[in-house]
Parts: C-alpha cells; sequence; structure tokens
C-alpha cells in the first residue's frame, strides 16, 4: 500500500480569496487509488474557512501582491504548503497543474525535495497534458502523467516500471522519457465517484463546508472552439458520456451521504463578477455541472433513470454560458405537484 496526497496548489488566496471546491480530476484518482487498496488523500492548498469571497475585481486589484510571493519562496505560504504534506509521510505526491499554477508547483517541489528527497513527486493535469516538455519547468518533479491519470497513477502506485505505462513522462538518466498520450479510459461508469472525505489537513468542521456538489457526466468536447483547451486536453475524437443511470446514481449518493446528513451549503462556483452569496446552495435540489458542453447530446440530458429511480431524474433549472449547467432533480417539481 502507498501513501498518496493529492494537491490542488495555492492560486486564488494570492489573489485575496480562495478556492473550496473539489477538484474533481485528483478527486477521481484518490478514489480509484482507494478502491485499489492505497490510502489515497486529497490536499487543497487553496481553502480557506471563511464564507466571503473576492469578486472578479477585487481579485485583479491584488496582482501586484500575486507577483510578490514569486519573488519570495521564503513567504509563509509556501513553508505552510509544504509542512501540510510532509505531516502527511507521503510516498507519493501529485499536482494538479493548469498554466497559472505551474510557477506554484515549482517552488512547492523544489521545497519538498530538499526536505523528503526519496518521495516521488507526479505533476498531471491540463498544463501536464498539453506541454510535453513540462518536466523541464519543474525539475524537482520526478514525472507527469498525461491527460487521464487514475490507471497511469495507480500503476505507479503498484510499483510498475514508468517507462512501460501509457501517458506517462518521467526522467531517465540522460533525458526525459515520454510515452505520449494516456489510453482513454473506455468505461468511465465503472469508475468510483470521485473523492469526497478524505480532506488532509481539514478539521472535520471544516470538511463540511468543502463543495461537493459538483459532477462531471462528460469527458472532453465533440467540438473545437478556437478559444478553449479541451479538444486539445481530451482530444476531439475522444468524448466520453457516462449514462444517465451513472450520473443519476452519484447524485442520490450526493444526496443520501452529504446534504440528508450533515450538508449545510455549498458554492457553485469561485471566482465571478456577481456576489458570491448569490452562488449558494442551501440545499439538496441543486448539482453543479463541470462538463464542457453539458447539453451536446439533449436527449442524454433528458432521458429518465430507465425506470429504476423516477423521483431522481433531473431538469435543467438554470444555465449560464458555455460549461455551467445547474439542475434540480425532478422530485422537486413533483412535490409542488403534490402540493397543489
Amino acid at each position: 500500500m502507498s501513501r498518496v496526497l493529492l494537491v490542488n496548489p495555492p492560486f486564488y488566496r494570492f489573489l485575496g480569496s480562495h478556492y473550496n471546491a473539489n477538484s474533481l480530476g485528483i478527486a477521481y484518482i484518490a478514489s480509484h487509488l482507494n478502491a485499489n487498496g492505497h490510502d489515497a488523500w486529497l490536499y487543497n492548498a487553496d481553502f480557506v474557512n471563511r464564507q466571503s469571497y473576492a469578486n472578479l475585481e477585487e481579485m485583479f486589484s491584488q496582482y501586484d501582491n500575486y507577483k510578490e510571493y514569486f519573488n519570495n519562496e521564503d513567504a509563509d505560504i509556501w513553508n505552510e504548503v509544504v509542512e501540510k504534506i510532509i505531516d502527511f509521510q507521503p510516498d507519493w505526491v501529485g499536482y494538479t497543474s493548469y498554466t497559472a499554477n505551474i510557477s506554484s508547483i515549482d517552488i512547492i517541489s523544489r521545497k519538498l525535495k530538499q526536505r523528503l528527497p526519496g518521495v516521488k513527486q507526479i505533476i498531471g493535469g491540463v498544463h501536464a497534458t498539453l506541454d510535453p516538455r513540462v518536466l523541464e519547468a519543474v525539475p524537482a518533479v520526478d514525472m507527469a502523467v498525461r491527460r487521464e491519470g487514475e490507471f497511469a497513477m495507480l500503476e505507479l502506485a503498484n510499483g510498475k516500471d514508468p517507462a512501460t505505462i501509457s501517458g506517462v513522462s518521467a526522467r531517465s538518466t540522460f533525458n526525459i522519457m515520454n510515452n505520449g498520450i494516456a489510453n482513454v479510459n473506455p468505461e468511465i461508469d465503472k469508475l468510483a465517484y470521485p473523492e469526497r472525505d478524505k480532506f488532509w489537513g481539514l478539521t472535520p468542521e471544516e470538511i463540511k463546508t468543502v463543495d461537493i456538489s459538483y459532477i462531471s457526466s462528460i469527458r472532453g468536447c465533440p467540438y473545437r472552439c478556437n478559444y478553449c483547451a479541451s479538444p486539445f486536453h481530451w482530444g476531439r475524437d475522444k468524448t466520453q458520456f457516462r449514462s444517465p443511470e451513472s450520473v443519476l446514481s452519484e447524485m442520490k449518493y450526493v444526496k443520501d451521504n452529504y446534504w440528508d446528513t450533515n450538508k449545510e451549503f455549498d458554492y457553485s462556483a469561485s471566482a465571478n463578477a456577481e456576489a458570491k452569496s448569490s452562488l449558494i446552495i442551501k440545499d439538496n435540489t441543486i448539482v453543479y455541472f463541470v462538463d464542457d458542453v453539458f447539453t451536446v447530446r439533449r436527449r442524454r440530458v433528458a432521458e429518465r433513470d430507465g425506470g429504476s429511480a423516477p423521483s431522481t431524474a433531473i431538469r435543467v433549472h438554470r444555465a449560464v454560458p458555455a460549461k455551467r449547467v445547474l439542475i434540480r432533480e425532478r422530485n422537486s417539481r413533483q412535490s409542488d405537484k403534490s402540493r397543489n
């Protein structure tokens, strides 16, 4: 068994705000590792235990402060993150990456390498997928995974030779070995639901404030918009759709195990021009889909759960441009009818 800590590096904290949502990419990897005998946790270094958020204008005003963090590698936040990772005593540390946090990963990984040189460090996510030379930018990181990471990370944790694993880049004696893009997982319905419980460094009360009402029903997008990274990240011909039954089952799971037990609120986004308070979720009737295009197959959106759980069939409640759709369970509408 390996101890694996999957890290969302700080970003919004540099801009006077924070990000308290569950990162689904590493959450899927964590749950897949846990389902196969490892001990994987999530560490969100962008988490702050407060309900007030900065809006976009306020964050942009902090840009000079943002730059100062990267001019001072002894700033408290870097030491805080590294100490949290060390306290976990990991065998593996994985970082989810996008272009804006590569510098953060570089600083954290170098500091960690100095303290725990034997820990294996790996980078994945959008930037690592799009940049086959990403390891040159983060010299303390040992390996990278390009595209889907569940099976590649499991094989690494199981001790398989990186040179034989699809999607893995790794340092060799003289250069960087690159195995290209990871093979597509053809059966995403069979993946375990994303990890929603094992959050490192948070108290039980803080865990209740993590935004866990996020669900992904699609991987990829069949379109090729010139402003979007999705067709390059996922591959235009690799769009995968979860079945309606699988999505509805996860919705019911979230409702039964979180909202019906100890969940009081979630937020549907983390950085907005409008007031954050308008985006709070205070009941179990709303789920926040993070699909690139939720309605790309409209019949699929409207489908019921094959008769097995008609009370949880879904309807579109509110759509926001391009990527975000909020939906309600149909039982809320049925309840309204029953009262009339």
